[in-house]
């Protein structure tokens, strides 16, 4: 559950991110060899090599693993060994080489062919290395006369030696490129063109790694990388999806039917508004990955009646309902994280999920996200380059966080006691992608756990203590989603008559201005932070013990900068001390050289709430 607690709609699980190198192993040699047929199937010989150099190293890296399609591919293990650092080679047994269904289908393996073949090293030690070498056969190709295959570097991997070579006959018209400097490692590319075949020879070797950075974006945004492809162009992409899933959209009589029934006399936006809602309470999340399944989606009808799909199906039918009531949508290709780049040239793996674009509308429709409300797209979709595919492919962007509809707004009243105990209670509501993730964090903790939930917020980050948390229901897209909490904290101060506070209490808070802090931590950066557009408001009421009035508050603070606002306004009310503090952060991703600015507004905005307070028995 504290893993669960870290995560707020700044990403708080880059709270994990390291800030300083730490090399539990090295890789010596990494060889990808492909040999491409016309059709584009190929084969691929696949050599690892990594010298474990730590006991966790050891533990992470004792075993390796491989996942492969039954219907499209075939994997087998050529060689496997453990090299003693005396020299000495150990093979690993047959009986140390399993093959498992991934552990993401293992509750529906009916709805995936994937398998993952894991080998497992014998007596390995601190300084020893792992070698071994894979065979893998793609019998049918994703795209039929297409070939594509990258090879990313993450920064915080030492790299000896990685070869990456693609060996493809000369019409499939082979194209590369690549990404990266020299601080971060470059890749040497030679081509040959001989006897009808055109080769192409990447190598890449980085001798120091490079320390990740909390907040940063995904690394592999950063990471030199190199892509070797026969699509032309993101557009191609679009076009090759699209002849495979238009006509999974057809509107079918059973089709026509729901969406009349479900959208009634509606139309436009208020039509698209029901059969989102619809789709979101009675189509559950699977994930298909037969044979082409990972690229084609199911078709609208099939989806509805079995009432799964993946995300390509929940796109599908939402565009067929869509259809029926005649308001066009088009799919979207996207890829959901914290990578906001392109890989170097055009290719599928760009794209790890599906999203709907409708066009008369200019709205983006993520349908697999069932607790974002209608035309509200989750961070993870926010500010993504994407291909719009359809009758006019194109290259597109989604649109960014914006701090006037996504939002955070909390008002907490604190009673504090002569012994310097809280008592609290307070008030949540969000909107925007800040509710979508709210709503769906909230929907995977049980009932049960709340308290234990509101435990573990106190101890991270309030005054410790015991609380409660009542909730909106998270599928509950018709109501405001709504958190209300109670709690109560232990003395803050020594009791007497002059009771100090060290800073503003923060109470049972989802989101606390203190947890800005990894993000302001580096003095400077080298990468991209990722942290949201957002507006945050926080209204707080202390109560002084009766017979206490101030002798010290904190004082107000104003910052306007290029990376956004914030103002902190500390008064006396009736009962005791009203605080009111507001931040704007203006984009979702800032630069380093924006990153000043950033860190400026962040440390003034945890300073402002870090201000003592004195009280003094009258």
């Amino acid at each position: 559950m504290k893993r669960w607690m870290a995560v707020s709609f700044l990403g708080l699980l880059a709270f994990l991110a390291l800030a300083a190198p730490k090399v539990d192993y090295e890789v010596e040699l990494y060889k990808a060899h492909y040999s491409v047929n016309p059709d584009g199937t190929y084969e691929a010989r696949i050599q690892v090599v990594k010298r474990l150099l730590t006991p966790n190293g050891v533990q992470e890296e004792a075993q390796a693993s491989m996942t492969y399609s039954e219907k499209l591919q075939s994997l087998e293990v050529l060689e496997a060994y453990t090299l003693k650092k005396d020299g000495s080679k150990i093979p690993v047994p047959k009986d140390r080489i399993f093959v498992q269904a991934p552990p993401e289908t293992q509750d529906a393996p009916t709805f995936s062919d994937n398998k993952v073949v894991k080998v497992v090293f014998p007596q390995v030690g601190v300084g020893d290395a792992v070698s071994i070498t894979w065979r893998l056969v793609q019998k049918k190709p994703y795209f039929p006369g297409q070939f594509y295959a990258t090879d990313i570097e993450p920064i915080n991997e030492v790299v000896k030696h990685a070869e990456l070579v693609v060996d493809a006959p000369a019409p499939m018209k082979l194209a590369w490129k690549k990404r990266g400097d020299p601080e971060l490692g470059d890749y040497q590319v030679k081509e040959e063109t001989k006897d009808g075949r055109h080769r192409i020879t990447a190598t890449f070797s980085r001798a120091e790694p490079i320390p990740l950075e909390p907040g940063m974006v995904d690394p592999v945004q950063v990471s030199p990388a190199l892509t070797v492809t026969t699509f032309p162009s993101w557009e191609a992409i679009g076009t090759a999806y699209w002849a495979r899933a238009k006509d999974k959209a057809k509107v079918t009589p059973a089709i026509q039917k729901l969406a009349d029934e479900v959208a009634g006399g509606a139309q436009g936006l208020e039509a698209a508004k029901k059969l989102y809602e619809w789709e979101a309470k009675n189509i559950r999340y699977v994930a298909l990955e037969l044979g082409i399944g990972g690229y084609v989606p199911q078709s609208a009808e099939q989806v509805l009646n079995q009432r799964y799909g993946d995300c390509k199906g929940y796109v599908t039918l939402l565009q067929a309902l869509l259809a029926a009531k005649g308001i066009r949508s088009e799919p979207v290709l996207i890829r959901l994280g914290e990578d906001y780049g392109l890989l170097p040239a055009p290719t599928p793996e760009q794209f790890n999920h599906a999203i709907l674009y409708l066009p008369d509308h200019d709205l983006y429709l993520d349908p697999t996200a069932r607790y974002a409300p209608f035309g509200v797209l989750v961070l993870g979709d926010l500010s993504k380059p994407v291909v719009i595919a359809g009758d006019a492919p194109r290259l597109s962007h989604t649109p960014s966080g914006d701090p006037k509809r996504d939002q955070y707004h909390e008002a907490q009243t604190f009673t504090l006691k002569k012994d310097a105990s809280l008592k609290g209670e307070g008030t949540i509501t969000t909107k925007g992608y800040v509710e979508a993730q709210w709503r769906i964090l909230f929907a995977r903790v049980p009932q049960v756990a709340l308290p234990q939930v509101a435990q573990s917020l106190l101890a991270q980050f309030g005054e410790g203590g015991s609380g409660s948390l009542e909730i909106t229901p998270p599928g509950d897209l018709d109501r405001p989603f709504v958190i209300t909490a109670k709690w109560t904290s232990p003395s803050l101060a020594p009791a007497g008559s002059t009771l100090t506070l060290g800073h503003v209490p923060t109470g049972l808070s989802l989101f606390p201005i203190k947890a800005l802090a990894p993000f302001a931590a580096p003095e400077k950066r080298r990468f991209p932070v990722s942290v949201g557009a957002f507006r945050a408001e926080y209204e707080k009421t202390l109560r002084f013990p009766e017979g206490y009035r101030a002798k010290l508050l904190p004082q107000d603070v104003s910052l306007d900068n290029d990376a956004g606002h914030v103002e902190a306004h500390f008064a006396l009310a009736d009962e005791g001390l009203r605080a009111q503090l507001t931040l704007v952060v203006k984009k979702d991703v800032y630069a380093p050289e924006e990153y000043p600015a950033l860190r400026k507004l962040f440390n003034t905005a945890m300073a402002a709430m870090n201000q003592p307070i004195v009280l003094q028995k009258q």
